[in-house]
């Protein structure tokens, strides 16, 4: 099966219909979305205040507190993210129709270089995002086989044992369950917002190409400044996300490796080595997008204005090309000053590098 630009869009939208990014035009549809969207807010909410009821009362049993604490990260990230979309709705309705109305409209060459970019993220996207679902639901079915009730140590104010009570406790549990992974399927989506501005990018420096005179130059740096702005939209929605999700992998990181380093029994560090390998793998979802921004946007466009004929143009035209030179000489990037540098491919192998180092340095001071 091939998966087109249009299959790729649409999966990406519906795998993250837990997040409610996309408000409907309808104005009684809009009441009802809204309603869920505080409805899913406020009962993760509710979740999370068990959990640190969980933490203080098993405070004493490492494993379940990390275990518990861990849970509560993700439930921490949906609530993080979904408040981030919600700030930046217009902002993800803007692009969206933009990348909509561009898969409509766009020629043979533009749909190849679309196509080259869906078919090398769309197998890791996939992969990704039905190996969190996937957690989610093993998780959730973890009762059937374990001698637990719930799917998680929370603490209840209440006694748990009637059968409505109990029912409503594992019905939240499930729905908080899927929005967990939900908030971490949304990296997918601000990946395809960065890989979509990346290709705009090589289509605009391929398209230098049809310039036969000073009026189409001016077209062309209009063009490249309207990608500039547009992509610093996708970089205002994403960087929040981004910042959210290494934070979360930190702490996850950071928790699970405890349980490695500590004695504990085999089959529960496999667990955790999992955990730690997953939220690892979960960055590289927005640094392989970023870092194909970063080359596109720079030297992508560099190479192409170098190659250009510029020599044959008029004075004018020469100075309107050095001045593109210079504006590409710097790439795009998504950078959070005093936080996270730029995300690139950079980036992660320094981040795996630190993770790593740390993980030996506690396993040390453990061990004495």
């Amino acid at each position: 099966m091939k998966v087109t630009p249009e299959i790729a869009v649409k999966f990406t939208k519906i795998t993250n219909c837990f997040m409610l990014i996309w408000q409907p035009k309808n104005k009684y549809k809009k009441y009802l979305f809204e309603f869920l969207w505080w409805f899913c807010v406020i009962d993760a909410f509710f979740v999370l205040l068990t959990l640190i009821g969980a933490i203080i009362k098993y405070s004493s049993d490492t494993l379940i507190a990390m275990k518990t604490a861990i849970f509560m990260s993700g439930v921490v990230n949906f609530l993080i993210k979904i408040s981030i979309t919600k700030i930046n709705r217009q902002y993800n309705h803007e692009i969206s129709m933009k990348l909509d109305f561009y898969l409509k409209t766009a020629n043979k060459n533009q749909r190849i270089i679309l196509q080259n970019y869906v078919d090398k993220s769309w197998f890791f996207h996939a992969y990704m995002t039905w190996s969190y679902y996937i957690a989610s639901i093993l998780f959730l079915i973890g009762p059937l086989f374990l001698p637990q009730k719930l799917p998680n140590d929370a603490v209840y104010p209440f006694s748990t044992e009637p059968l409505l009570t109990f029912t409503i406790i594992y019905a939240q549990d499930i729905l908080v369950g899927f929005q967990i992974s939900a908030g971490l399927v949304l990296d997918c989506q601000a990946a395809l917002y960065l890989w979509f501005s990346g290709a705009l990018f090589e289509i605009l420096a391929l398209e230098i190409n049809n310039i036969k005179n000073y009026k189409q130059l001016k077209d062309y740096v209009k063009k490249h400044h309207d990608l500039i702005l547009f992509t610093e939209k996708i970089i205002k929605t994403v960087s929040g996300i981004a910042f959210t999700t290494i934070s979360m992998t930190i702490i996850g990181i950071v928790l699970g490796s405890i349980i490695l380093a500590s004695n504990q029994p085999a089959t529960v560090k496999l667990q955790f080595t999992v955990l730690v390998l997953s939220a690892s793998i979960n960055i590289l979802v927005c640094a392989r997008a970023a870092d194909n921004l970063i080359v596109t946007s720079s030297d992508v466009m560099v190479n192409s204005l170098y190659n250009f004929p510029w020599y044959k143009l008029s004075t004018d035209a020469k100075k309107i090309i050095q001045i593109m030179m210079q504006r590409t000489q710097k790439p795009i990037t998504i950078s959070l000053s005093g936080f996270v540098g730029s995300l690139s491919y950079q980036y992660y192998a320094s981040f795996v590098s630190t993770a790593v180092s740390y993980f030996t340095t506690l396993r040390i001071m453990l061990e004495l």
